[in-house]
């Protein structure tokens, strides 16, 4: 069984190795393996990780299959570039493990997301999904988040991404 838990800033270390091998398994077939290991070592570096962990406005969750994390969320009270509404936030980051895929763990992650956002009172949650991540895009599409236009372009080594922004409208969710 999947459990979710509140990272702490006792959680950096796990957290950026959790945060590096997930994003391997999203992108391995995408990136060649040096471009990974740079963005990883700039995104995901451990003192970096240790420092988003601190954000007091951020919530960051890990799910655990027993002891082992096997995926996270990062969410961050944010405005979407394309939509105005406010309160807004962001999915920074919601990654699991591809052992996890097709397990119901993403869903599990994604429901508590907009729990949380709607304790907050949130009108709008948002994410920039890759637009070659295809699993990715279908799930979100499944879960009813609209492409609203196109996000930011991610560098990933010499190769880039380009993205699109999804909204979800937390006034229509039950």
């Amino acid at each position: 069984m999947v459990t979710l838990k509140a990272a702490s800033a006792n959680d950096g270390i796990l957290l950026a190795k959790l945060m590096r091998d997930t994003f391997k398994d999203a992108y391995r077939e995408v990136h060649s393996a040096e471009d990974i290991k740079e963005y990883c070592g700039r995104v995901y570096a451990d003192g970096r990780i240790h420092t988003e962990l601190s954000d007091q406005a951020a919530v960051i969750k890990i799910a655990f299959m027993g002891e082992t994390p096997v995926g996270f969320y990062q969410l961050v009270k944010k405005a979407c570039p394309l939509d105005a509404r406010e309160p807004a936030y962001e999915l920074k980051r919601i990654y699991v493990l591809a052992s996890q895929y097709g397990r119901g763990t993403g869903k599990l992650l994604y429901e508590d997301v907009i729990k949380t956002c709607k304790t907050r009172d949130a009108a709008l949650m948002w994410l920039a999904v890759a637009d070659n991540n295809k699993r990715a895009q279908t799930f979100y599409q499944k879960q009813g988040l609209v492409i609203v236009g196109a996000g930011e372009v991610i560098p990933v080594g010499s190769d880039s991404l380009t993205s699109s922004i999804l909204i979800c409208d937390l006034h229509n969710i039950n």
